[in-house]
């Protein structure tokens, strides 16, 4: 019988993850679109400033790249995300576990 590796998620990966879901619903829902039911598990995203995960949105003809930066032992999670039919429509944020920090607004 094989048996199931369990892996524990950080608490503050999941408080991350579930305000990174809340700003796709955000974003999604201003522009009159539907958020995708399955969201992003950034628990396990390895994306790097080099190469970050991209998640698209089906009607928004963009979507989010995100990535996971440690400071001090600390996540914070970045992302940028547009509309490529709505000019500036770049939104450029930074997620602690706390809070949503909007760094950027109006590219793309």
């Amino acid at each position: 019988m094989q048996t199931k590796k369990i892996t524990m998620i950080p608490p503050d990966l999941i408080r991350i993850q579930e305000l990174f879901h809340g700003l796709i619903r955000a974003r999604t829902r201003g522009g009159g679109i539907n958020a995708p039911r399955t969201l992003p598990r950034i628990a396990t995203a390895k994306g790097t400033m080099e190469k970050p995960n991209w998640f698209p949105i089906e009607n928004m003809y963009g979507g989010f790249s995100y990535w996971i930066e440690w400071v001090d032992g600390a996540p914070k999670l970045h992302t940028q995300s547009w509309c490529r039919i709505e000019g500036g429509s770049g939104q450029y944020h930074v997620i602690t576990p706390n809070e949503v920090h909007l760094i950027e607004d109006g590219f793309v």
